[in-house]
């Protein structure tokens, strides 16, 4: 069972759904806490927003960029929440302040781009010195973060940003691992997924086209811009299938499958390998690593890994990932 300890990051994102949800009742339902409607203070609002949201983010996250960022995306999501749930009539200093929101807004994003730029340099120098990519991208994380769900959603976007711009740079041999295995021919994998690729370039401008003159505007530009980032996944995957292998390395199988983050088993903990031919269905207790038709191997778990018990993998040559397997556990328990 978790900790309250373990809670504190999402008190936050907690209080600012409560602070919305009991403005929003205040505001539009008559109650004795309102004096029957006739006293909505729009200050008290802004009071919550300025002082109290600021204050749970410093109190639940040690870091305190990561704190001050927050804060102000917050203040500026309950500005544009609150020009929505005060009545027009009374709002008075919120009109005057929602602009703001695009400012603040304006100077996250800044923030944002700028550390992403210099993290992207520090893991492109690393990349050219040849060292294991996802490494590289856990140390320059790190020193933006220490906050795993955000970590984990940054490491899936600058890895994802790595294959884009310095694909060139990578090669599997980088990774760790003393053997390594591919999967991207296995049923067409990357070829499926460069048929998307050209199928949604394709289509994006005709669709952009067809919303902004049957539809509007703002419709076509949110569709597009939605459709130009799946086009920008679709590439890096298309790059990352043939380049981020499953390696096995000091008595680890370290399973990377496309863009996607990686899982590492330790070998001892492997009961079975077998080969496999049946559709699996999804389960919160098996991990697929697979594209393309039915996953080849079924790997049980004798201590499972959270949730997970069992992993499927559709890779190009199964049986030499059972041969190494086999040979790796033979050796640790000579050893």
């Amino acid at each position: 069972m978790k900790s309250i300890a373990q809670y504190k990051p999402y008190a936050p994102l907690a209080v600012m759904l409560l602070l919305a949800f009991s403005w929003a009742f205040n505001f539009h339902v008559p109650s004795p806490l309102n004096d029957a409607g006739l006293a909505q203070l729009e200050w008290l609002y802004l009071l919550d927003i300025l002082l109290v949201l600021p204050a749970i983010c410093f109190w639940a996250i040690g870091d305190k960029r990561t704190a001050t960022l927050k804060a102000l995306a917050y203040i500026a999501l309950m500005l544009l929440i609150g020009s929505l749930i005060i009545p027009t009539e009374q709002q008075v200093l919120i009109s005057q302040l929602s602009p703001l929101r695009y400012v603040v807004l304006a100077v996250i994003l800044a923030i944002e781009l700028f550390s992403i730029a210099l993290v992207i340099l520090a893991v492109k120098s690393a990349l050219n010195a040849a060292s294991d990519p996802d490494d590289a991208l856990a140390d320059a994380i790190a020193k933006l973060t220490h906050y795993q769900p955000l970590a984990t959603l940054l490491s899936f976007d600058l890895r994802l940003w790595s294959y884009l711009l310095c694909h060139d740079s990578i090669q599997p041999q980088y990774y760790r691992g003393q053997q390594h295995f591919s999967y991207h021919n296995k049923d067409g994998c990357r070829d499926n997924t460069l048929g998307f690729i050209v199928i949604i370039a394709f289509e994006l401008p005709l669709m952009h086209l067809l919303l902004h003159f049957l539809w509007s505007p703002l419709a076509a530009n949110i569709i597009s811009g939605l459709t130009l980032l799946i086009l920008l996944f679709f590439i890096a995957e298309y790059r990352a299938l043939a380049k981020r292998p499953i390696s096995i390395d000091n008595q680890q199988l370290i399973i990377r499958y496309g863009l996607y983050p990686s899982l590492s088993i330790d070998i001892a903990n492997i009961a079975s390998i077998t080969p496999n031919s049946q559709f699996i269905p999804r389960s919160k207790h098996a991990k697929r690593y697979n594209l393309s038709g039915t996953p080849n191997l079924a790997i049980e778990l004798k201590q499972p890994i959270g949730d997970t018990r069992q992993v499927y993998l559709g890779i190009d040559q199964p049986e030499r990932l059972i041969h190494a397997i086999a040979c790796q556990q033979a050796n640790g328990a000579q050893n």
